[in-house]
Order: C-alpha cells, then sequence, then structure tokens
C-alpha cells in the first residue's frame, strides 16, 4: 500500500510536470508564434513613423497636379488652335481702318475750278483738236495695256512678300543672313514696283475714261 501510495504520488507529481511543462511550451510557442505574426508587423508599423502614408500622400499630390497641368496645358492648346482658327488678316485690316478712320479716310476730291464764266466742266474734242487727241488717247489706250501687264506680273511677287513676312518659319531657316536680305530686298522692289506701277495704271484709267466719255 505504501508503494502504491508512493507510486500514485509521483505519477500525480509528474502529470503535473508534464502538464507545466506543455503549458509553458504552448505558452512559448504562442509567444513567439506572436511575436514574428504580429508584434514584428505592429513594430514595423509604429517604426516606420507614417513614411508609406507620407509617401502616398505625396504621390497623390505630384499625380494630381500633373493631372492638372496636363489638363491646363490641353486647354491651353485648345484656347491656340481656336485663335489659329480665328486669325482674320482682311478683318482685322477692316477693323484697324474703321477704328482710324480719320487716318485712312479718303480726302476730299479735287473739284473742277472754272475760270470766270466758264461752265464747261468736262472734256470736249472739237474737231481742231481731233488730230492730237486721237493720238494721246491711242498712246494712253497703249500705256494703259502695258501697265496692266506690268502689274500684273508684279502682283504674285506681292502675295510672295506676304507670306514671307509673316511665316516666322521661313525667317528661321538655315539661310545664311545676307541671303535674307537680298531676298528681302527683292521682294520689297517689287513692292515699289507694283504699287508704282498700280498709282500709274489708276491715272491713265481715269484719263482714258475721261476720254471715252468725250
Amino acid at each position: 500500500e505504501k508503494r502504491q501510495a508512493k507510486y500514485l504520488e509521483h505519477k500525480l507529481k509528474c502529470t503535473k510536470a508534464r502538464n507545466e511543462y506543455l503549458l509553458s511550451l504552448a505558452s512559448v510557442n504562442a509567444a513567439i508564434s506572436n511575436y514574428y505574426l504580429h508584434d514584428i508587423l505592429d513594430l514595423m508599423d509604429c517604426c516606420d513613423t507614417g513614411f508609406h502614408l507620407a509617401l502616398e500622400q505625396a504621390l497623390r499630390s505630384y499625380t494630381a497636379a500633373e493631372s492638372r497641368t496636363q489638363t491646363s496645358q490641353m486647354q491651353g492648346l485648345g484656347s491656340l488652335e481656336e485663335a489659329l482658327e480665328a486669325l482674320d488678316p482682311p478683318g482685322d485690316k477692316a477693323k484697324v481702318l474703321e477704328v482710324h478712320a480719320m487716318a485712312f479716310c479718303p480726302p476730299l476730291r479735287f473739284e473742277y475750278q472754272p475760270h470766270e464764266d466758264d461752265e464747261v466742266a468736262e472734256v470736249l474734242i472739237e474737231m481742231e483738236l481731233w488730230d492730237e487727241i486721237l493720238p494721246r488717247a491711242q498712246n494712253i489706250q497703249s500705256r494703259l495695256d502695258q501697265k496692266t501687264i506690268e502689274t500684273e506680273e508684279a502682283s504674285p511677287s506681292t502675295e510672295s512678300l506676304k507670306s514671307t513676312s509673316s511665316d516666322p518659319g521661313t525667317r528661321q531657316t538655315g539661310r545664311r543672313r545676307n541671303q535674307q536680305q537680298e531676298t528681302e530686298t527683292f521682294y520689297i522692289t517689287k513692292l515699289q514696283e507694283y504699287l508704282s506701277g498700280r498709282s500709274i495704271l489708276s491715272k491713265l484709267q481715269a484719263k482714258h475714261e475721261k476720254l471715252q466719255e468725250a
């Protein structure tokens, strides 16, 4: 009976010790598992001092700013395209003439001032003047035809001058400076010839019409 009692006593102690050992193992394993599965992650979250949150906010701010910039650029390009489509050189020229009407308004015509009692206000061709007027009229007609041809030939050069002076790409070509000056001088000379020829043409046309009326 004593042996049985000691056996049961030691068996109970062994059971308690085993239980404590198993409980300790479970506790330690649980603590280790909790440390590696949870505590480390929480420690990393605490130690990053909000790095990822700050980085996310910074990147979101950057992408939002870039998006607004692109939107603004697209709107700006759209406005430029509309401005290009709205360019109207003839309309702008008409507006300048309208705004500065006093400066560009044609002056009053020179009126015929008769001498004393002379009431005739038109060209008269008397028989005595016929031999003089006829060759003059023919000469005016010949000069008128010639000047019309010359003015028409100079007109395309004038259009080229307009397009050349208004095209910035032409001024930025790789031609040397002296070549550009020669080209500009050529077109300006052509413009002078065109304007002079058109002025002479208008005078000849007026004389021709007066003689035709007579």
